[in-house]
C-alpha cells in the first residue's frame, strides 16, 4: 500500500484531511500535494506516515504492479539502483551487498588520509589501533 492510499483511507473513515496532516504531523498542504498532484512525498515525510500508520518505511517502496513507488528525494541513479537491486534474486542481493560494502570501504581508505594521524588504520573492513 503506498502513502497516497493510506490517507485515502482515512479520509473515507471520516477523518478530515487537517485530521490526517495532524497525525502524520505534516502542514495540510503536504497532504493536497500527496492526494491531488503528481509530487511523491520526500524521504522524511514517507518515515513521518510510516510512523503515523505503524508500517515500515520500506512498505512504501515495495512493486505497485509495473511502476515503483520511490521518494522523490532519491537522485535518478539512486532509483536505478533500488529497481536494479529488486530484480536480483537473495542470494545476489547478498553478494551484491557484500561488494558495495568493500567499495564503500576502500573509498573511504583512500579518502581518510589523516587516518595515520589519529593512530588508527583500517584492516580488513575494521579499524584497529597502530602499534
Amino acid at each position: 500500500m503506498n502513502p497516497k492510499e493510506l490517507i485515502e483511507n482515512d479520509l473515507k473513515k471520516g477523518e478530515t484531511q487537517t485530521g490526517v496532516a495532524m497525525k502524520i504531523g505534516v502542514s495540510n498542504a503536504t497532504i493536497y500535494k500527496i492526494l491531488y498532484t503528481q509530487t511523491r512525498p520526500t524521504v522524511a515525510t514517507l518515515e513521518k506516515i510510516a510512523k503515523a500508520y505503524g508500517v515500515p518505511v520500506t512498505s512504501f517502496l515495495v512493486a505497485e504492479g509495473k511502476e515503483q513507488y520511490l521518494p522523490s528525494a532519491l537522485t535518478d541513479k539512486e532509483q536505478k539502483l533500488i529497481l536494479m537491486f529488486r530484480k536480483l534474486d537473495e542470494r545476489r542481493r547478498d553478494r551484491f551487498l557484500e561488494n558495495l560494502e568493500d567499495m564503500v570501504l576502500a573509498a573511504g581508505e583512500l579518502s581518510e588520509r589523516g587516518s595515520r594521524e589519529t593512530g588508527m588504520k583500517k584492516t580488513g573492513g575494521k579499524r584497529k589501533q597502530n602499534d
